[in-house]
């Protein structure tokens, strides 16, 4: 199980290895770890040999099968992580120490084609301390390091986890967690030297990168001063990289969309020179509005570079020798006529040939209803009061441009205040300034999100549930509801979310209580609990909620399976929300973990989705970042630390993950308007196109599904469906 340097005493007899042997399980059972030099250090991981259990003890399997395999790195057996649909994960929860500095040492191995993803997250602060991403066919070591903030409450623990990717199994052994001590030397990987991460060591080793990078490219596309080559809009990118292995350059891209929709594409431009050349990129004879941008880097939490902001591009882009950028191209065809159209994409270089991409997009005649036949529910929380007048509007033309219909309402404009005589306060100015703001959406209706912890709960000289706070909570609630219809918010228009990811017992009694006072408020839930919990609490949910992956993956059937029959009060009120697994959130995919994420919804018949989207963290660069990670999928143009030389022109920049979502939601509502018309249809229909119709919705989910890795079967799927809708009109 553990290893001695080669210089070790050498033992004989086998006596002698007996004992050895006997001791350290001895010291395994008890927690601490045989050095290399002999000392012992105690270890925080509980069962890292993964030699008890199957599965090892203390490893909870959380959306993902648990189990053991006789492929380990040492010992007679590894822990194996067998995802299905989603990114399953290993984990536990440690006991660590305010300000402490911790180091993390484990063996894995992927299956061909997978990888891993390992993280650490702070559950008392909900901060994500450290995560990466891997992928190896072969048992590696992995490294990482984190410390505990120092305004951590007394006694906290961090989670420890490992994620496989979706559909293949990782192996994970030999996982070690010691405090590094104070003044204690860093030191490397066993298989890796040190490093020099000194500032000129750090640029000559970015230089070095750079004329490998112009060297290959030079090898493949000669005589270049640059390449412009295609690439998924989805797929990441690396500003310094070799060419991929199927890189071609990109002399046309092809479309197709339906009227009233939104497209994207890309293409990517590679400086082959030995110095930085500027670059123009315009859109010319646009039949379909184009919006040319460019993707721009943002550091994520863990301090990776990620291409994700979309800024507009306005006037020319520099590319220093040896790097890429990635143009991106936003096509919106509202009111444009079914047809074959041709838009011509024309890249100019500082004293070089210019070049052309032919944009070629097939309109089909299917549109895209203004009302979408899904609800799509994100906290955005835009308080005018906060955000100044200018930021709520950007921020509501953002909400509208993504098909926003289901805005969640901060609980500050709502929250319960008294006057100094004890008696409600009653003003709805606050409010009214949010309503007026969503009112522009034109809203399926508006969730008000309470937060009673803060909000309604400590209210001085009032007692929570007590008698005299329920009569100024009866009073509290009806006054509100009565302004809400005044201002044309109707009990159909609006729903109320009195505590998020909860289903205990003071939830239970809060749902009872506001239906007591009017049972037409639509309550919504979005947790399960246990079945006792969904017993009490489904007389009082109207739409039930529950996070995806929690609901799919960590709960028993038996939950699932009650919480789906008895808290819904229809169909359409099934909804769900999910958030980016680990790493958080910039490095997730926009494909697997955005636009798939309102596929998985349609395959559970769930008629709405939604996630956190805004936050008051406007920060480009999260690393180490005094806020934590930036939750946003959408970005300040004039944040603090926005690049510089940034378009003002758009307040807030939209990133990849955004705009992903926003096409999963255009697949959501072509899968549905097939769906109608299936069930619409008439003998006018032929058997063969019915069949086939029927044939293309019920495949088309498990086939995009079963290959989260494949950016372009969704979109394939969502061709097939526009073919046989045009063919069923």
């Amino acid at each position: 199980m553990y290893r001695m340097n080669s210089d070790s005493r050498r033992l004989t007899g086998m006596r002698t290895i007996l004992v050895l042997l006997s001791v350290l399980m001895v010291w395994s059972c008890l927690g601490v770890l045989v050095t290399s030099a002999g000392a012992v250090e105690p270890q925080l991981i509980k069962n890292g040999d993964m030699e008890q259990g199957n599965p090892p003890v203390s490893w909870e399997a959380n959306g993902a099968t648990l189990s053991t395999d006789t492929d380990s790195h040492s010992g007679r057996q590894s822990l194996r992580i067998n995802p299905s649909t989603n990114l399953g994960r290993a984990a536990q929860t440690i006991p660590v120490k305010p300000g402490a500095k911790y180091r993390l040492t484990f063996w894995y191995k992927c299956s061909p084609g997978g990888g891993m993803y390992f993280y650490v997250n702070h559950n008392d602060l909900g901060k994500i301390l450290y995560a990466d991403a891997k992928n190896d066919d072969a048992w590696t070591r992995g490294t990482g390091e984190f410390e505990v903030p120092k305004e951590s409450p007394p006694a906290p623990t961090v989670g420890v986890g490992f994620c496989g990717w979706p559909g293949k199994e990782v192996l994970i052994d030999d996982v070690s967690i010691t405090e590094v001590m104070p003044g204690e030397a860093v030191s490397p990987p066993e298989d890796q030297p040190a490093k020099d991460i000194s500032p000129a060591a750090v640029q000559k080793s970015l230089e070095d990168a750079r004329k490998q990078a112009t060297r290959d490219w030079r090898a493949i596309f000669p005589r270049r001063e640059f390449v412009c080559w295609g690439k998924s809009p989805w797929e990441k990118l690396a500003k310094i990289s070799s060419p991929p292995a199927s890189v071609k350059e990109c002399k046309d891209i092809n479309l197709t969309m339906g009227v009233n929709e939104y497209e994207s594409a890309s293409f990517v431009l590679t400086n082959s020179s030995d110095k930085a050349v500027e670059f123009a990129v315009t859109a010319k004879n646009a039949g379909i509005p184009t919006t040319v941008r460019q993707a721009v880097w943002v550091t994520s939490f863990s301090g990776k570079q990620v291409n994700d902001a979309l800024p507009l591009l306005e006037g020319k882009i520099s590319i220093p020798s040896g790097e890429s950028r990635e143009i991106w191209l936003s096509l919106y065809s509202r009111g444009v006529k079914p047809g074959d159209y041709r838009t011509e994409v024309v890249v100019k270089a500082q004293g070089l040939p210019s070049v052309s991409v032919n944009l070629k997009v097939k309109v089909y005649p299917v549109s895209l209803p203004d009302d979408k036949p899904i609800y799509t529910h994100y906290w955005d929380y835009v308080v005018p009061e906060w955000t100044g007048p200018e930021l709520a509007r950007a921020l509501l033309e953002d909400l509208k441009q993504h098909y926003v219909n289901v805005p969640a309402l901060h609980p500050w404009p709502i929250r319960l205040q008294v006057n100094p005589d004890g008696t409600l306060k009653e003003d709805y100015g606050e409010l009214d300034s949010v309503l007026d703001c969503y009112r522009t959406l034109n809203p399926k209706m508006i969730v008000l999100s309470w937060n009673p912890d803060a909000y309604l709960e400590k209210i001085p000289g009032f007692e929570f549930f007590g008698d005299k706070w329920t009569a100024l909570f009866r009073s509290y609630l009806t006054g509100m509801v009565s302004h809400l219809k005044e201002k044309g918010w109707d009990n159909s228009k609006f729903a109320i979310h009195p505590y998020d990811e909860r289903l205990d017992a003071k939830v239970c009694r809060m749902a009872k209580l506001i239906k007591e006072i009017d049972p037409r408020i639509n309550v919504v839930a979005n947790s399960t609990g246990t079945p006792e919990d969904i017993r009490n609490i489904a007389p009082y949910v109207n739409i039930f909620m529950p996070h995806y992956s929690s609901f799919m993956y960590d709960v028993s059937a038996e939950v699932r399976n009650l919480a789906t029959k008895l808290l819904p009060k229809s169909d359409q009120f099934f909804w769900t929300y999910t958030n980016a697994v680990p790493p958080f959130p910039q490095e997730s995919s926009p494909y697997a973990d955005y636009r798939l994420a309102v596929w998985r919804a349609w395959e559970a018949n769930m008629g709405g989705f939604g996630y956190w989207i805004y936050c008051y963290k406007t920060h480009w660069n999260s690393y180490k970042h005094e806020d934590g990670e930036n939750w946003s999928v959408v970005y300040l143009a004039n944040a603090k630390d926005a690049p510089a030389g940034l378009s003002k022109k758009e307040l807030v920049v939209t990133g990849k993950r955004w705009e992903a979502t926003r096409e999963g939601v255009e697949d959501y509502v072509y899968l549905r308007l097939l769906k109608d018309r299936l069930e619409k249809a008439d003998g006018k229909v032929s058997p063969e196109l019915l069949n086939e119709a029927k044939a293309i919705l019920l495949q088309s989910p498990k086939t995009v599904l079963a290959d989260p890795r494949n950016t372009g079967l969704a979109e394939a799927a969502k061709e097939k469906v526009l073919k046989v809708l045009s063919r069923l009109r």
